[in-house]
């Protein structure tokens, strides 16, 4: 936020001087880039594909949580009763689906980050193009993001307008139509600057405790 003051001012004072160089009068917009993300068409598509990522991505990590689990319960109640050889082989099993469990987990993270990436990159050029298409046409001298603006008036929002243009370039994004038929159900998630958080890996489960040890006959004491 040090930073971002700074350069802000920077860019207004500039644009200030440069319009009284030329006598233009000075017209400056700011837009909520959150409100973008949530209010255009295609922000909720993304939304959506990225939460159906997600839930596909922890359903697939609950069933081999589940058969972890199923296989340790069946080894601590069958461990006195099965033979050395065959407790070894259980153990061996338990700790294989362990280290799959933990490749699945980090595995998911990384393709999450790489949906996540490549959805917030293409928005975020599409609202570079809306912003500066509009900027363009209605002859604006500088548009900012509300996040980089400390006050600003009511006469300078333009989210509104940000919000129908984006809608009106990408109609084909932006109609509930076209984005039903890519199968993903309805329903809301994260936007796409500040997604809901890549899906938390399940608790890593603890190996089994080994069964107790089978207690020796001891020998009649003699009187």
């Amino acid at each position: 936020m040090r930073r971002s003051i700074p350069r802000t001012a920077l860019v207004v004072f500039s644009a200030f001087f440069a319009c009284s160089a030329f006598g233009e009068e000075m017209k400056i917009g700011v837009f909520d880039f959150g409100r973008i993300t949530q209010e255009t068409n295609e922000g909720q598509r993304i939304q959506k594909k990225l939460k159906d990522f997600q839930d596909h991505k922890q359903a697939e990590l609950a069933a081999k949580e589940k058969e972890l689990k199923d296989l340790q319960d069946q080894l601590a109640a069958q461990a006195l009763a099965l033979s050395p050889e065959k407790r070894s082989e259980m153990e061996k099993d338990v700790q294989k689906k362990q280290n799959d469990l933990q490749i699945l987990r980090e595995g998911a993270q990384r393709e999450w980050q790489i949906e996540f990436n490549e959805a917030q990159d293409g928005f975020l050029q599409k609202v570079r193009d809306v912003v500066e298409a509009l900027g363009r046409e209605d002859k604006f001298t500088l548009i900012l993001e509300r996040d980089y603006t400390v006050y600003r008036n009511d006469s300078v929002e333009i989210t509104p307008r940000v919000i129908e243009r984006f809608n009106k370039m990408y109609p084909e994004a932006s109609s509930p139509a076209s984005a039903s038929k890519g199968g993903a159900p309805k329903g809301s998630a994260s936007k796409p600057p500040a997604p809901d958080k890549p899906p938390a890996p399940p608790k890593e489960d603890k190996p089994p405790k080994p069964p107790p040890k089978e207690e020796k006959p001891q020998p009649p004491r003699t009187p």
